[in-house]
């Protein structure tokens, strides 16, 4: 995860090691929920989240439920994001 400015510039990083090795969409379900955490904890709440994964944004944005294997990450996600980032977007 990395944290920049409104310029682009590089402010802060994290790395989270998750075992056992996930698939790249589960992958980025977790590392939206741990960047949502993240920035919770930090008290940074106007943002714009950046993925690599079109299908989890679109599952992020979409009003269906999703029923694969993190669906559930991605409701947690999804429920949470307007409590704490009310002028943020999130973008692949």
């Amino acid at each position: 995860m990395c944290i920049r400015d409104d310029k682009g510039s590089f402010v802060l990083a994290k790395i989270e090691w998750i075992l056992p090795i996930l698939k790249v969409d589960e992958g980025e379900d977790l590392g939206i929920l741990f960047a949502i955490r993240w920035l919770k904890d930090l008290h940074i709440n106007n943002v714009i989240f950046e993925l690599d994964s079109k299908r989890v944004v679109d599952s992020f944005h979409s009003n269906c439920r999703d029923e694969y294997e993190l669906g559930a990450i991605i409701r947690e996600c999804r429920n949470s994001f307007p409590f704490f980032f009310s002028n943020s977007r999130g973008y692949s």
